[in-house]
């Protein structure tokens, strides 16, 4: 029996799935991985498989990580078929990352159902993007089933995406941390970008916007490799960032996202003296770990876990910068800023703008900070307009 937290548990969109047959359509192309699942934890597949007169599944589209959720960040992942049905399973992280025409041959509805994290940079807002492009260019429907977001409904935090910073991990005029669900955002986009597709969502029931994930009743599948349970997604809103850096963000080890460090970091100093600046909701302490991939792989990395105290309290980017200050700041010989070919600094685009590298550089993050936080609640009044859950809010 589903366990239930707070005498609470939520009904998905994929739940109602049965009842909502109407909006799959004859054809439909599925996009979908293996966090797809019912709250019961059925997969996908086999719910729609059991549903009487429904639809076929002509095409399964997948994300970043492919369908089964084995592949590694960036790594591309390449067509191929299900091995049950024969059905063929198209890579949108790939060759290409935008449905294709002949991905929708035949196809009348395209069904999105991921479990996405709340965040600008989480790559499925992208696909997401892409596949509304594609089916209001080609005049299909797009059906959302929703899920939680797993950071509430309530919070948004971070700067803005500046247009000259789109890329695959910031492609949506939003602030890092959005505050809406995937049903939620799908209707923002759509609207915002003027695509005019014909949207459908089949909504969740009992879902509150002050919810935290832990508080629906539901399980957490992880919806990608590093991203193992809910509180990961919390802090991850902060320390990807470090993803633009020659620190470790803790992939490769049992706590990805948690553990934050480099072989030149005295974890003592850096636990204690960050602990000192009382930053809300967590407390940091020492450690050494040894990623067994990604950055410094089979080196032991000096630094930091992360503690969650308190969710409410807790501002994950605001709380990276001030980890990024410290040791810009402490560690000003051994600190770089990652740069790819092209010669853009990645911590720009997870950002989406260049404004939070500049002020650690400049010594001027408490402006950054306060324009963030101006931009976050602005876009929260635009959200509001594409709420479908607790619109008397």
């Amino acid at each position: 029996m589903r366990e239930m937290v707070g005498n609470h548990h939520i009904i998905l969109g994929l739940d109602r799935l049965r009842e909502k047959k109407g909006m799959l359509g004859k054809k439909m192309a599925l996009v979908a991985n293996q966090a797809s699942i019912t709250s019961d934890l059925c997969p996908i597949l086999d719910v729609i498989s059991a549903i009487k007169g429904k639809g076929s599944i002509a095409a399964i589209l997948s994300p970043e990580h492919g369908y089964f959720g084995c592949a590694m960040d960036g790594e591309k992942v390449p067509n191929t078929e299900d091995e049950y049905t024969g059905t063929k399973m198209y890579s949108l992280y790939g060759e290409t990352c935008k449905p294709t025409d002949e991905m929708l041959e035949g196809i009348d509805t395209v069904v999105y159902d991921l479990q996405d994290v709340g965040l600008r940079f989480y790559t499925y807002v992208t696909t997401m993007k892409f596949c509304i492009e594609a089916t209001a260019e080609k005049g299909l429907g797009f059906v959302v089933l929703d899920r939680p977001n797993p950071l509430n409904g309530l919070q948004t935090e971070g700067p803005m995406l500046e247009e000259e910073f789109e890329s695959f991990v910031g492609s949506v005029q939003l602030p890092i941390r959005y505050g809406l669900t995937p049903g939620e955002l799908a209707r923002l986009i759509d609207s915002e970008y003027a695509y005019g597709a014909d949207i459908g969502v089949v909504e969740m029931l009992g879902w509150e916007r002050k919810m935290w994930f832990q508080e629906t009743g539901i399980s957490w599948m992880p919806p990608s490799p590093n991203i193992p349970t809910a509180e990961t997604a919390l802090v991850y809103a902060g320390t990807c960032l470090f993803e633009g850096t020659n620190l470790s963000e803790g992939r490769g080890t049992s706590a990805p996202f948690r553990y934050i460090g480099a072989p030149w970091l005295d974890e003592n100093r850096c636990a204690k003296e960050l602990n000192e600046l009382c930053l809300p909701g967590l407390k940091f302490s020492p450690v050494r770990f040894k990623p067994i991939g990604s950055k410094y792989a089979g080196e032991i990395c000096r630094g930091i876990y992360v503690h969650i105290l308190e969710k409410e309290s807790l501002k994950p980017f605001e709380m990276a910068v001030q980890i990024l200050e410290y040791i810009y700041r402490n560690y000003e010989k051994d600190f770089r800023w990652r740069r790819l070919n092209s010669g853009r600094y990645y911590v720009d685009l997870l950002a989406g703008t260049a404004k939070l590298r500049e002020s650690l550089e400049k010594g001027n993050v408490a402006e950054m900070l306060e324009r963030a936080r101006t931009e976050s609640e602005t876009f929260m009044e635009l959200a509001k307009g594409y709420w479908i859950y607790g619109r008397s809010l």
